[in-house]
């Protein structure tokens, strides 16, 4: 299965949302970033799943 750019664009944050969240100078920051982190695989799942049904 080809990676949408959906996909691909959500990976993206993921990973920038993640480093910030090990950066982050402050408790708030790094504990905000990994909310976010978690919203956004959790968007990514949503999207994967929604584009494997729509294939069927």
């Amino acid at each position: 299965m080809a990676v949408s750019w959906r996909q691909r664009a959500l990976i993206g944050l993921i990973v920038l949302s993640f480093y910030a969240s090990v950066a982050g100078e402050t408790q708030a920051v790094q504990i905000a970033a990994s909310i976010v982190t978690f919203v956004l695989a959790v968007i990514l799942y949503l999207v994967h799943r929604n584009e494997e049904e729509d294939e069927k």
